[in-house]
């Protein structure tokens, strides 16, 4: 009976798949961590972190998240300009610090993540920002060549982040692409929800990109801008 049940999941296609997975073989995310974490331990499970703590003054400092990267230098491209592709876009990634929140932030004491950002505090210069995370997809479940990854979650960005990016690897080959894109104008001052499902492949090292910005200040320096995101449980089903 299960096996039947597994094939008729598997024949209704990937597009319903995507919309309506299976339930048979759920298996945790356990690599994918929400920000301002301590870093994961073998096997790579963000259960076993803990808030990073203390935590920089407002301006920044050398205290950073275990387990998330911002792109460097930074910002990566003028605000003038479109949001960069991080699958495409060249660069080179460093340690993201968890810093004091901007006073205008909202900034809830859930115990689950804590805003990380680039060093500068208020003065931060405008433009686009690329934080990333890196988690491993499991092995192929026996008689299935691929996983659905389904990311539920919430973020907070000061101004605003236009995209989330999904990239895994097949036979040493970059495959990238939109994975959620946002509409608000602000986003520090409540939660945006979002829900991430796609086709993934076993076996390999993944990443997930937010790419955010800074937007024009009239102070020469700029402004404060971070990222704070928790996710639900995010899954690997078998298909």
């Amino acid at each position: 009976m299960k096996s039947n049940m597994m094939l008729m999941c598997r024949q209704l296609g990937l597009a319903l798949a995507l919309s309506v997975p299976c339930v048979y073989a759920q298996i945790p995310a356990i690599g994918i961590c929400n920000t301002g974490l301590t870093l994961k331990t073998p096997p790579a499970e963000c259960t076993t972190s803990t808030l990073v703590n203390p935590i920089n003054p407002l301006d920044g400092g050398p205290i950073v998240d275990g387990n998330w990267e911002l792109a460097e230098p930074y910002p990566s491209v003028p605000y003038t300009e479109g949001p960069p592709d991080p699958c495409t876009f060249a660069t080179a990634y460093g340690p993201a610090p968890v810093s004091t929140p901007w006073n205008a932030w909202f900034n809830p004491d859930d115990q689950l993540s804590q805003w990380i950002e680039p060093n500068g505090g208020g003065s931060t210069p405008p433009g686009w920002y690329i934080y990333r995370i890196r988690f491993s997809v499991p092995p192929a479940y026996p008689g299935y060549p691929y996983y659905i990854l389904e990311i539920p979650g919430q973020l907070m960005v000061d101004n605003y982040i236009a995209a989330i990016f999904l990239q895994d690897f097949v036979n040493g080959k970059s495959r990238c692409g939109v994975a959620a894109t946002f509409t608000k104008s602000t986003q520090f001052s409540d939660w945006s929800q979002f829900k991430i499902s796609s086709l993934i492949v076993p076996s390999t090292v993944a990443h997930l990109y937010f790419v955010t910005i800074n937007t024009f200040s009239a102070t020469p320096l700029g402004n404060p801008t971070g990222l704070r995101v928790e996710f639900n449980k995010p899954t690997f089903t078998p298909y």
